[in-house]
């Protein structure tokens, strides 16, 4: 038999401190330590305590002491404000730092493929011709590019591209597993700019063609490099 008053008088530093813990609002890391160390050696006690006397006021008090542990030990720590803050303030940065050098790769890789197809098509122009007829040509360089980026009202516009991007950056994370998703979609998007690049160009307006593109294009590409090097992360750790 186990004389409860003196057993209860032994460890009673520890039933306080815990019940001390399970009541902090905010907790360090080594108040967390401390707290896990001390549920486990109380929950020990509380079963002793209710083998000597399930109904009896020390393994009442000692099982809520022990409840209210258990809660703050698996209940969401930090209100949903500081959650949200510390997301944008530390886990997306470091998500980002982490991805920064495939990130990185697949812009230098995009860069230069537009660049190899723009350079291939600008020397030779002939292959418009057996794209489209001139008229088409024209009416692009004219009315298409510019109005795609004009056409709209400003807000509207933004609405538009931010919701294609939001897209495409979607498919990139979500189809990034298969492997060849990813570079399929930058390099099919990388020949577009490229040729339309090449078009501008055969046509004297390619300062046209930057006007427009650089403004919008480095924040639409530059998610799109992001989203990309996710997806491939995803390929990685499937590996």
């Amino acid at each position: 038999m186990v004389d409860l008053e003196a057993y209860a008088k032994t460890h009673r530093s520890d039933w306080d401190r815990l019940e001390t813990l399970a009541g902090h609002r905010e907790l360090r890391s080594d108040d967390v330590d401390e707290l896990v160390e001390l549920y486990g050696r109380v929950s020990t006690h509380l079963s002793m305590v209710q083998a000597q006397d399930p109904d009896g006021a020390y393994a009442n008090s000692l099982s809520l002491t022990v409840a209210r542990a258990r809660a703050r030990l698996t209940s969401a720590t930090g209100s949903p404000v500081a959650g949200v803050k510390a997301f944008f303030a530390v886990k997306l940065p470091y998500a980002l730092y982490q991805i920064r050098w495939l990130t990185i790769i697949l812009g230098a890789a995009f860069i230069g493929i537009a660049a190899a197809y723009g350079f291939w098509y600008g020397n030779n122009p002939q292959m418009f011709d057996a794209m489209m007829p001139e008229e088409y040509q024209i009416a692009y360089v004219e009315e298409d590019f510019i109005d795609y980026y004009s056409e709209n009202p400003a807000a509207s516009f933004t609405t538009l591209v931010w919701v294609n991007n939001a897209w495409i950056a979607l498919q990139e994370v979500a189809f990034g597993i298969t492997g060849f998703f990813v570079p399929y979609v930058l390099f099919v998007n990388a020949q577009g700019l490229g040729i339309s690049a090449a078009m501008m160009h055969k046509y004297d307006e390619l300062d046209t063609f930057f006007a427009f593109i650089l403004p919008h294009g480095l924040m639409e590409l530059s998610a799109i490099f992001i989203a990309g090097a996710a997806g491939l992360r995803v390929f990685w750790a499937w590996v």
